[in-house]
């Protein structure tokens, strides 16, 4: 009897290796044969799912977003307001190896969007969205008093993501600069522009 495939199994399996590849070996070694080789499988099977290094290159980002969004989702979990903005962000910054691994991921794939017009879209309205979801959550905390009326609640919560990648930048680039309380603690820093 022929073995059932879970594509979408495989698919996020390979995404992860490739994923995982990237963040230790760097994007210039990305490789269809070097991700087959780690998965264990052909390289005609990572093409299956996977036609070239671009669309493995974004599976891996999507594959990283999925992680994130897991993790997003348990720390909001029964929090409302400021709390669930921080603990949001807390989820994303580089404060364990694996999240530093998935920053070094999106930073590859920031590079090479700047290049290509699919990948910059994806990016744009993936930000928005975050944007979306974070602005309305402000509006409540800002309704119930905890943020100070006045703000630009878009350009402010742009201004602390914008603190969170250069924290996840300065970790990329010199590791175990800033430790999770410090990384924490600048963090709520750059909240500090919400508060009333």
């Amino acid at each position: 009897m022929p073995k059932i495939v879970d594509v979408d199994e495989q698919r996020s399996g390979i995404a992860a290796q490739a994923a995982i590849w990237i963040a230790r070996n760097g994007i210039e070694t990305l490789s269809l044969r070097n991700v087959a080789a780690a998965h264990g499988c052909s390289k005609g099977m990572v093409q299956h799912y996977f036609t070239d290094k671009e669309e493995l290159l974004f599976g891996a980002l999507l594959w990283v977003t999925g992680q994130y969004a897991e993790r997003e989702k348990a720390a909001v979990e029964g929090l409302t307001g400021l709390s669930r903005i921080e603990a949001r962000l807390v989820a994303i910054l580089p404060v364990t190896p694996t999240q530093r691994e998935e920053w070094i991921v999106r930073m590859a794939f920031y590079v090479r969007a700047a290049l290509t017009p699919r990948m910059q879209s994806y990016i744009a309205r993936h930000v928005a969205a975050a944007i979306r979801e974070a602005v309305g959550d402000l509006r409540q905390a800002q309704a119930a008093g905890a943020v100070r009326k006045g703000v630009n609640l878009t350009q402010a919560y742009r201004g602390i993501i914008a603190t969170v990648a250069g924290i996840a930048i300065s970790e990329i680039v010199s590791p175990n600069l800033l430790s999770p309380a410090s990384q924490k603690q600048m963090l709520r820093n750059a909240m500090q522009i919400l508060r009333g």
